[in-house]
């Protein structure tokens, strides 16, 4: 019998873009790298924010 961990994440219905700083009351692109949650206003800034970190994800 094996156990599975899950993880509950209550995400607030506001936040700040991880690219450019925009306080924004919804997300366009939510992404969790390595225990972080990243928002996003925008595809551009998510694809701004990908060029500069060269984080892979899939």
């Amino acid at each position: 019998m094996s156990k599975r961990s899950r993880q509950i994440f209550s995400i607030p219905s506001f936040g700040q873009c991880s690219n450019c700083g925009v306080e924004v009351d919804y997300a366009e692109v939510i992404l969790m790298i390595n225990g972080r949650l990243n928002i996003f206003c925008s595809r551009k800034c998510f694809r701004e924010w990908l060029r500069k970190t060269r984080v892979h994800y899939g």
